[in-house]
């Protein structure tokens, strides 16, 4: 796998061949639109990577969003495949966990929410350090807290 650069067409060839389970979050997400709205919002996140195949077909993208809280430095961390995935999953969640790995540094607390279409997830997340708080049955929590962090996670549960 390698890194492609953030482009129109990188970005529209990736929503096109997007998982089901990615794509139901996405809908959810952004109600109408999905592709044009995908494409913006990838525009303005902090920090991303873009991963595909050795062809330069788009497999994988992901980040971080700073966020903050009191004197806490959040990590809104997130993660998109495609159909594809699978057959670079090894690869994939290699590179993935390097990220976290990285960004457990930089930030207190790492966070985001899942939708009920992708709680299979949850699997390799708690793997890598995340606990997961219910919030309604089609939403979770997964966080991950920097030790000595005293941190209410019903925060989140709030916005």
């Amino acid at each position: 796998m390698i890194e492609i650069s953030i482009t129109h067409k990188n970005l529209a060839n990736f929503i096109k061949n997007i998982r089901l389970e990615d794509k139901l979050e996405l809908e959810y997400v952004f109600k109408n639109n999905l592709e044009d709205n995908f494409i913006d919002s990838i525009y303005k996140c902090d920090e991303i990577y873009f991963l595909a195949d050795n062809n330069r077909t788009p497999i994988a993208i992901g980040g971080v969003e700073n966020r903050f809280c009191d004197d806490l430095k959040l990590g809104q961390v997130w993660l998109l495949t495609t159909k594809d995935y699978y057959k670079n999953r090894f690869y994939l969640y290699k590179y993935v966990l390097d990220k976290i790995k990285d960004f457990k540094t930089r930030y207190d607390i790492l966070f985001n929410f899942i939708y009920k279409s992708n709680y299979p997830a949850l699997t390799w997340l708690n793997k890598a350090g995340f606990m997961e708080y219910d919030l309604s049955a089609d939403f979770k929590l997964f966080y991950f807290l920097n030790g000595g962090i005293n941190f209410d996670i019903r925060y989140f549960a709030s916005k």
